[in-house]
C-alpha cells in the first residue's frame, strides 16, 4: 500500500486535464490501488507513462513529461512492478 497522500491531487489542478485517456487511466489506477490489484495498477501506470511519453514536447512541456514519468516510476517501485 502506498504511503497517504502519494497520489492527492484534490487540492491541486488535475494535472491531467491535457487527456481525458490520462484521466481515465488515473482513476483506473487509483481505483486498482485501492483494491490492492498491483498487477492492475501497474499496467495503469505503463499507459500512463506510455501517454505522457507521446505528449512530451507537444501538450506537456519535457519538463511537465520527465517529472510525471519519473513519479510514475517512483510509484511502480513502491508498489513492486
Amino acid at each position: 500500500m502506498l504511503p497517504p497522500n502519494t497520489l492527492a491531487t484534490s487540492d491541486r489542478v488535475n494535472p491531467f486535464a491535457w487527456s481525458p485517456s490520462a484521466q481515465s487511466v488515473t482513476c483506473e489506477l487509483l481505483d486498482a490501488l485501492a483494491a490492492n490489484d498491483t498487477d492492475c495498477a501497474c499496467q495503469a501506470l505503463q499507459t500512463l507513462i506510455n501517454a505522457v511519453t507521446a505528449q512530451s514536447g507537444k501538450k506537456l512541456t519535457v519538463a511537465q513529461a520527465e517529472a510525471v514519468i519519473a513519479e510514475a516510476m517512483r510509484i511502480r517501485g513502491l508498489i513492486g512492478c
